[in-house]
């Protein structure tokens, strides 16, 4: 023990105790060697302090809550993914200085990899298909770094149950994967899907998803090479998307109600003679805005 100073105390820690770092390990020590038993007993009852959720919790509860629903189960990976994984993503955003394992030194830039795995282990027990989704975090490329964003993903592959009660079931497809995704986004205004050519997803078999002229995430078909890289023997589709573009969104358009229509619906059919070059999206937008409020939904049924 050193110096006293009034309420101020020196203590010289010997060398054979290295774990005495704190104030508080010397509190817990001295509580050691004088005895717990000694120590009276508070007569004031304490009880649980309340649970306070911070960020968006609520929100990423809603979310899990939507993708389950949705028939999807969640998964939950490593953040630490192998060198060849994250490559294939992107740039790298976020290297360890000791990684656990050679060849494992990234920190993900992407869930879909992880996912990807995910699929392909499930496959191999004999499992006819599968549907994942994770949320979690990712380490993306910056010029001061890495940045880190929350962004949820889902994939989906192999054959898909049509319903518990009913036997028959489907290939999973690009519609079942666009259906996932537009369920997500059912209460979200402005958003367009345009192609998008990335290394993860099949060139012409994946589409980047707008939302008010801002990128909010893709989906597509899994690329050949990629998928052969995991050994997938069936057609995988997958999304992604960032978080906090996706709450920002959902929380611009606050709950409203009206009355209910006091006239039956019409349906109209309209065709249209245009380049095969032109997206059906950028037709169906032309369409929203001129009807604008008069409109509910507008979609493409056929094409000749």
């Amino acid at each position: 023990m050193g110096e006293t100073d009034g309420d101020r105390l020196e203590v010289l820690v010997p060398s054979f105790r290295p774990d005495l770092e704190r104030e508080i390990d010397l509190v817990e020590e001295v509580g050691r060697i004088y005895g717990y038993a000694h120590v009276p007993v508070s007569e004031t009852v304490h009880g649980p302090l309340p649970g306070v959720a911070g960020g968006n919790y609520d929100e990423q509860r809603r979310l899990r809550r939507a993708l389950t629903g949705l028939g999807l189960d969640e998964a939950i990976t490593s953040s630490i993914v192998t060198d060849t994984w994250a490559e294939r993503a992107g740039p790298v955003g976020c290297r360890l200085t000791n990684p656990p394992a050679e060849g494992i030194s990234c920190m993900r830039n992407s869930l879909l990899p992880s996912l990807l795995d995910v699929a392909r282990r499930n496959l191999r027990q004999r499992a006819t298909g599968g549907s994942f989704f994770e949320v979690g975090r990712v380490f993306l490329a910056d010029p001061k770094g890495h940045r880190e964003k929350l962004h949820v993903a889902g994939v989906v592959a192999g054959q898909i149950a049509a319903s518990p009660w009913r036997s028959d079931s489907h290939t999973a497809d690009f519609l079942d994967l666009k259906g996932i995704v537009e369920a997500l986004l059912r209460d979200v205004h402005g958003v367009l899907y345009g192609s998008i050519d990335t290394p993860m997803l099949r060139l012409g078999h994946a589409a980047q998803v707008m939302v008010d002229g801002h990128y909010l995430g893709m989906l597509g078909q899994a690329d050949a090479d990629l998928a052969a890289s995991f050994d997938l023997t069936h057609d995988a589709f997958m999304f992604e998307l960032d978080c906090g573009s996706l709450f920002e969104a959902l929380a611009a358009r606050p709950v409203a109600y009206r009355p209910l229509d006091r006239f039956p619906p019409i349906e109209r059919d309209l065709a249209v003679v245009l380049d095969d070059q032109v997206p059906a999206e950028h037709v169906a937008a032309e369409i929203r805005t001129v009807a604008a409020e008069l409109l509910e939904d507008v979609r493409l049924f056929d094409v000749y």
